[in-house]
C-alpha cells in the first residue's frame, strides 16, 4: 500500500508539470501570466481538492493497515510466548502425568501389602485364638490329670512317680514295694555318705538330694502328703554289719511351716528298732540355722549315720 501511495503522489505531480510546460512565461505579456497562473492555480485547487479526496482515504486505510501489521506482529510475538508456555506446560503435565503414575502404582502396591497385612494379621488372630483354645485345653487337661493323678504309691512298684495332693503342684516322689510291701512312699534315704544332709531351713523345707539316692523329700511335701490322708510311718535301718532293723508308727503327720513342722501324730510303735520317736512327739523341727527350742535330732543322726536307713510312709 505504500508503493500504490507514492505512484499517485508521482502521477499528481507530473500532471502539475506538464500542464505548466504548455505555458511559456519567459514570451508572454505580464497579463498573460497572471491570468494562466490563475487559470493553472484554480486548476491545481481543484485538482488537489479532487485527488486528496481520492487520497486520503488510502492514506487512512495505509495507516489502519499499518496498525494492523503492528498488531499482528505483537500478536506473533504473543504467540510466540503462549506457544512457548504451552510446551512448557505440556513438559509439566507429562511429568505430572508419570508422577501420577507412580503413585498409582505405589498405592497400588501399599494396597497390595495392606491387604497382604490385613490376611496376616486375620491368620495370626485365628492363630491366637486356636492358641489360646489349646492353652484352655491344656489347662483342662492339667486339671483332669490333677484329678487322675495318684495321691500316693498304692499299687506301684519301685520306681520313680508323679503324684498330686491338695496343695501343691504334682511333684515326683520314689515309690517303694520292696522293705514293707507294695506302696510304700520313700521321704528319706541315707545309703553312702554321698549327700550332706546337714542343711540349712530352706533346703529342708524344700527339699535336697537325689530321689534315686541320698534325698529328702522335703518339710513342705511331707505336711501335705500326711495332711491329705491317714499314712503310716515306716523307718528302717541297716548298720555297717548288715543288721536290719524297722519301727512302724501307725498314724504319722507333721504340721506346716507356721507350726515349724511340729509332729502332730504317730499313733502306735511296732517293731524292733526302739520306740525313739514318741520323745519327739509335738517337738518342732530344728535346723542349724533354726533352733526351734526342741531336740528334733533329724539332723544330728543324718550327718552322723550308724549305718544306712531308710524312711518311708504309706495310706493306711
Amino acid at each position: 500500500m505504500k508503493i500504490f501511495a507514492t505512484i499517485l503522489l508521482i502521477i499528481f505531480n507530473s500532471g502539475i508539470i506538464h500542464s505548466s510546460n504548455e505555458f511559456d512565461f519567459t514570451t508572454e505579456s505580464s497579463q498573460v501570466k497572471n491570468i494562466t497562473y490563475s487559470i493553472i492555480k484554480d486548476n491545481e485547487e481543484k485538482c488537489y481538492g479532487y485527488c486528496f479526496n481520492i487520497v486520503q482515504p488510502v492514506l487512512e486505510h495505509t495507516v489502519h493497515i499499518q496498525v494492523k501489521d503492528k498488531q499482528i506482529q505483537e500478536q506473533a510475538i504473543t504467540l510466540k510466548e503462549y506457544e512457548k508456555q504451552i510446551a512448557d506446560l505440556k513438559m509439566k503435565v507429562a511429568i505430572f502425568e508419570e508422577a501420577i503414575k507412580n503413585k498409582d502404582q505405589q498405592i497400588l502396591l501399599c494396597d497390595k501389602s495392606k491387604n497382604e497385612s490385613l490376611e496376616k494379621s486375620t491368620i495370626i488372630a485365628a492363630k491366637d485364638e486356636l492358641l489360646s483354645n489349646l492353652n484352655e485345653k491344656i489347662m483342662e487337661y492339667k486339671i483332669k490329670l490333677g484329678n487322675c493323678l495318684a495321691t500316693s504309691c498304692i499299687n506301684k512298684l519301685t520306681d520313680i512317680y508323679e503324684i498330686k495332693v491338695p496343695g501343691i503342684d504334682a511333684f515326683s516322689v520314689p515309690c517303694d514295694s520292696r522293705l514293707a510291701g507294695a506302696g510304700w512312699t520313700v521321704i528319706q534315704r541315707r545309703m553312702d555318705g554321698s549327700v550332706d544332709f546337714n542343711r540349712n531351713w530352706t533346703d529342708y523345707r524344700e527339699g535336697f538330694g537325689d530321689l534315686r539316692g541320698e534325698f529328702f523329700i522335703g518339710l513342705d511335701k511331707l505336711h501335705l502328703i500326711t495332711k491329705s490322708q491317714t499314712h503310716e510311718l515306716y523307718i528302717y535301718l541297716k548298720d555297717f554289719n548288715d543288721k536290719e532293723r524297722y519301727a512302724r508308727y501307725d498314724h504319722f503327720y507333721i504340721g506346716n511351716e507356721d507350726e515349724f513342722y511340729k509332729i502332730k501324730s504317730i499313733g502306735s510303735y511296732s517293731g524292733d528298732a526302739g520306740d525313739d520317736l514318741k520323745n519327739h512327739k509335738d517337738s518342732k523341727f530344728s535346723t542349724s540355722d533354726r533352733d526351734n527350742d526342741d531336740d528334733l535330732d533329724i539332723v544330728d543322726k543324718a550327718s552322723n549315720p550308724v549305718g544306712g536307713f531308710t524312711i518311708v510312709i504309706g495310706v493306711i
